[in-house]
């Protein structure tokens, strides 16, 4: 038997990178067949999906799958084709997949479901889109189960879904369950101040959470007062809140539980209040906090139809903020990896 081959520096020959793009090709050629087997029993044809990445040969490993309308060929994507690419996903064991984006597919409650199935047993997937699917209750529900299960998933977007009150209800049921969930959009789904309990109650409860996104729902002054005053009380990991166009303006309570919760949560330094009419008074204050009480908080955004140099001013005190952030956490990852180096031997 001939001897190994040896590296130039004398070692052995490395199998890492080799090994590990032979069975990446196995692992897709083995989901494309189950999935030319999945769909040919459904009676449907195969979506021409643009897998990323992609080799000229058409093996590499993709590690994030996208279904929309407007796929180049092919049929229009159903619940049906969802159905049966989860199913293909699972049946080959699939293991390079990170993020499953399905934007705009009629999924409803019965295809949502199906992703729900897929994501409780999913060990793979950090970041799952589903945006204006036609989500429901019984789908907020089925999600939820799926949420207490997972533990890999930290990105959830649920934009442009009519969840509702009642679908969020459902949705939140036992989410702070999980723990591992960093990033959840809700954005336009129909939420009313009456959803503030919920939020409060059990998606804040969420230790991991770091971005919040509420854009486009109906909370209200007091919906809106409600969430800042629980964020006031402090958050683990918090950083970002979005309530742009969410219904208020210029109603004292809102404001006074905005102005502690800047005072307060020194973790949450980004907040999103665009659409919201605020007006002048309002603006110079929060201008003059950003300089005094609340110098932790890099990014405010107001609407632009405040006095434009006030506008300019909370964006260049914003801008200050974050400069010193940056600076304050290059020094803090300097003294990191100092420690990790320990001491040289004399």
């Amino acid at each position: 038997m001939p001897p190994k081959a040896k590296d130039p520096k004398g070692g052995k020959a490395k199998k890492g990178k080799d090994t590990a793009g032979e069975e990446a090709v196995l692992h897709v050629r083995a989901f494309l067949k189950s999935y030319s087997s999945h769909s040919g029993a459904a009676g449907l044809e195969m979506l021409h999906l643009p897998f990323s990445p992609v080799t000229t040969e058409g093996t590499g490993p993709f590690g994030r799958v996208v279904v929309h309308p407007q796929l180049d060929s092919g049929p229009v994507p159903t619940a049906g084709h969802v159905k049966v690419l989860l199913e293909a996903l699972a049946a080959s064991n699939y293991s390079h997949l990170l993020t499953l984006a399905l934007w705009n597919v009629p999924l409803g409650d019965l295809g949502a479901t199906c992703v729900a199935g897929f994501m409780s047993q999913n060990r793979t997937v950090i970041n799952c889109e589903l945006p204006d699917c036609g989500l429901g209750t019984g789908a907020c529900k089925s999600l939820c189960e799926a949420l207490e299960k997972n533990r890999t998933l930290t990105r959830l977007n649920l934009d442009h879904n009519k969840l509702g009150d009642e679908g969020l209800q459902a949705l939140t049921e036992n989410i702070h369950a999980n723990q591992t969930l960093k990033q959840l959009s809700l954005a336009f789904c129909e939420l009313s101040g009456a959803s503030a309990g919920r939020i409060t109650g059990s998606i804040l409860r969420i230790g991991t959470l770091e971005r919040l996104e509420l854009k486009g729902n109906s909370l209200g002054s007091a919906g809106a007062a409600f969430i800042f005053q629980r964020l006031s009380m402090g958050h683990i990991s918090m950083a970002h809140i979005g309530v742009a166009d969410t219904s208020f303006g210029l109603e004292p309570d809102v404001h006074t539980a905005l102005n502690a919760c800047m005072r307060a949560n020194k973790t949450l330094i980004s907040y999103d209040l665009r659409g919201n009419h605020i007006g002048d008074s309002y603006a110079y204050g929060y201008a003059k906090m950003l300089t005094m009480e609340a110098k932790h908080v890099i990014d405010l955004r107001l609407s632009d139809r405040i006095d434009p140099p006030l506008f300019k001013q909370v964006l260049n005190a914003a801008a200050v903020n974050k400069k010193e952030w940056v600076k304050m956490n290059k020094k803090k990852k300097g003294k990191k990896g100092g420690k990790k180096g320990g001491k040289k031997k004399s």
